[in-house]
C-alpha cells in the first residue's frame, strides 16, 4: 500500500503495507505489516516488496486522489515501476473513518485477526488503532481498510497493499549472483 504521491518525492511521508488473507468465509488475517518513512527510496522499497510477494500476488495502490490525475499517477506506478506485477488501483472514497467502518465492524465481530511478530511494529499498529480517528498517523488502518474492502468486493482470497518487506534486498542480491 502506498499513497502513491509523486514517485520521486523527497519527502518522507509514511507508507504502510500489509498482506491480508481470507482464510474462512468472512474471516481475515493481516500479517507482514510494513510501516516507515522511505522518502526518495519509496520506489525501490515498493519494488522490493513486489518482488518478495511474487508476480501473481495482487498489489493494491491507492493514489490519494481521484479522476484523471489519479489515473495518471497510477499508470506511472503500474507501467513504469511495477509493470510485470498484478497491480490494481484503489481511489480514495469517503473519509478515512468511512473506509474503516467495515474493518471496525468485523473486528468487533471477531472476524479480523492479526499476526505481527515484531514487538515494535505491533506497538505501532496498536497505537494507531487506539488513536484512530484522531491520531497523528493512520496509514496502517487505511491500508487494512482498503484490503478488506477489496477482498470483500472482489471475492479474492489474498491481497497485498504495497509497502516494503525487509528481506527483499538480500533476496534480490542473491538472485543477481
Amino acid at each position: 500500500y502506498t499513497e502513491a504521491n509523486t514517485p520521486h518525492s523527497k519527502t518522507a511521508d509514511y507508507t504502510a503495507g500489509v498482506q491480508c488473507y481470507k482464510y474462512h468465509p468472512n474471516h481475515y488475517l493481516f500479517t507482514d505489516f510494513i510501516h516507515g518513512q522511505f522518502g526518495k527510496d519509496n520506489i525501490h522499497q515498493i519494488q522490493n516488496t513486489a518482488y518478495l510477494d511474487g508476480l501473481n500476488t495482487p498489489i493494491l495502490i491507492e493514489t490519494g486522489t481521484k479522476g484523471a490525475a489519479a489515473k495518471e499517477l497510477y499508470n506511472v506506478w503500474a507501467n513504469d515501476y511495477l509493470a510485470k506485477y498484478n497491480t490494481h488501483q484503489s481511489e480514495p472514497w469517503g473519509t478515512k473513518s468511512d473506509r474503516a467502518q467495515l474493518l471496525a465492524d468485523m473486528m468487533y465481530d471477531g472476524k479480523i485477526h492479526f499476526l505481527i511478530h515484531n514487538d515494535t511494529l505491533r506497538k505501532t499498529v496498536l497505537d494507531q488503532f487506539r488513536a484512530f480517528p484522531n491520531g497523528q498517523h493512520d496509514d496502517i488502518i487505511d491500508a487494512c481498510s482498503y484490503a478488506i474492502h477489496y477482498l470483500k468486493d472482489k471475492g479474492a482470497g489474498h491481497i497485498v497493499t504495497a509497502g516494503k518487506r525487509r528481506s527483499a534486498d538480500r533476496k534480490i542480491r542473491r538472485r543477481r549472483r
